[in-house]
């Protein structure tokens, strides 16, 4: 990312977003293809045919898709979510609009109900095949949970920047 020497903040911040938009598509085309390959897996597993039945041959296979499927369907949706706020936020005049808060509230939700999700879903499938996932404390979940809490908090931040951006519109 190359930016003018002289570039003012507001062009360097359309910049920031853009790229950040253009990495999210490449991240979606990318989780897409591979959660059709994971849904490929499954249904290949379930019918015991096709070149992915092979591949998990033991008795865990079943629940390594699974598990792997549910990541990938969750990043899958949080990006998706961080795409359409980072689009929303390289074509507006000012990041404080309240369809950006409201998009960051998604994301949000989608990291911290996943997280959740992903540490009661472990220790599930450790019971089923204890090749997969954790036993004990999850903590890749926990990870997920934080950074939605954060992106909670930013959500909250940008909801006050909406309401300060108000008030300085209705007293000019």
């Amino acid at each position: 990312m190359k930016l003018r020497k002289n570039a003012t903040i507001e062009e360097q911040y359309k910049n920031v977003c853009k790229y950040i938009h253009g990495f999210s598509v490449g991240g979606e085309a990318i989780l897409c293809l591979l959660s059709l390959a994971m849904l490929v897996s499954v249904v290949a597993q379930l019918i015991g045919q096709g070149p992915f039945a092979e591949m998990f041959a033991d008795d865990s296979g079943i629940w390594k898709s699974l598990y792997y499927t549910y990541y990938v369907l969750l990043f899958l949706i949080a990006v998706n979510f961080l795409r359409i706020a980072f689009k929303k936020l390289s074509s507006s005049d000012s990041p404080f609009r309240e369809d950006v808060a409201t998009g960051m509230r998604r994301l949000s939700l989608v990291l911290i109900w996943g997280g959740a999700g992903s540490m009661i879903i472990a220790p599930l499938l450790h019971s089923k095949a204890p090749v997969v996932g954790s036993s004990g404390f999850n903590l890749f979940g926990f990870c997920i949970m934080v950074a939605g809490l954060m992106f909670d908090a930013f959500s909250l931040i940008f909801k006050y920047g909406c309401k300060l951006q108000q008030e300085s519109d209705e007293t000019l």
